[in-house]
């Protein structure tokens, strides 16, 4: 867990600002991306999807603030709204991926051939999958 955390601490943004206005930008340029797919290549524009999915992307938004919030009210340093902040940054890139591959663009290989997969695995994994990980590497002892 020590090299988790490490690992965390040495991933940094170049200013506390970027921090939210990385992801913020991204979940902007995902949603630009997700709405050309919907109306122009899939031609299914559906409000109560674009509605679940901003659902989504506003609470993305209020985890990233409530991280930042935590960290500054716990006096620590930004390790929680960094790692938050990351996480919210892959999840968003590896959508805009998807939706240009969908679009047809042109992408290596063998990057398309994993997007899905690997998009999929990212928001699907749950909290007893990340422990069982943990504990087999030693890394985390049960309860």
């Amino acid at each position: 867990m020590e090299y988790f955390i490490y690992a965390l601490k040495s991933l940094k943004y170049t200013s506390n600002h970027a921090m939210y206005i990385a992801p913020i930008v991204c979940i902007f340029i995902d949603i630009i991306t997700g709405l050309i797919k919907s109306i122009f290549v899939n031609r299914n524009f559906k409000s109560s999807i674009m509605r679940k999915g901003l659902g989504k992307k506003y609470s993305e938004i209020a985890a990233l603030f409530t991280c930042g919030l935590l960290s500054y009210l716990m006096g620590i340093d930004n390790t929680l709204l960094n790692a938050s902040s990351m996480l919210i940054v892959l999840m968003e890139v590896l959508s805009m991926l998807e939706n240009w591959c969908d679009m047809g663009l042109p992408l290596p290989k063998a990057v398309s051939k994993y997007i899905r997969d690997i998009h999929h695995s990212i928001d699907n994994v749950t909290t007893e999958e990340i422990e069982e990980e943990l504990i087999k590497y030693g890394k985390y002892k049960q309860r």
